[in-house]
């Protein structure tokens, strides 16, 4: 059985060149990819979470604001973060909803 030569940049590329898997000899873990920006943007953990709750008053509708707060974490009502809309205003009632959701009631 004969030892084993030492891996050297030359013989390791000879091995790639001839399909060998040369994987065991990198660890992949911590690779990067030059001039690339990361992808993942990290949110504060302090930026809040806003949704919407909709409730029917005759011919019209309250949207209120919410907010992610709490142990457990819930949704509560903003106070004072409210609009009124026709029910019959379909693109009132989604601007309403996207201002909630993104913080601008």
């Amino acid at each position: 059985m004969s030892k084993r030569s030492r891996t050297t940049a030359q013989n390791l590329e000879q091995r790639f060149d001839a399909g060998d898997d040369v994987s065991d000899y990198f660890d992949f873990s911590k690779a990067t990819r030059p001039g690339r920006k990361e992808s993942r943007k990290a949110t504060p953990k302090s930026a809040p979470k806003f949704g919407a709750r909709v409730y029917p008053l005759g011919g019209k509708l309250l949207v209120k604001q919410t907010i992610l707060r709490g142990t457990p974490p819930e949704y509560v009502i903003d106070e004072q973060k409210e609009r009124h809309v026709s029910d019959g205003d379909d693109k009132a009632i989604a601007k309403a909803i996207r201002d909630a959701v993104s913080g601008k009631l």
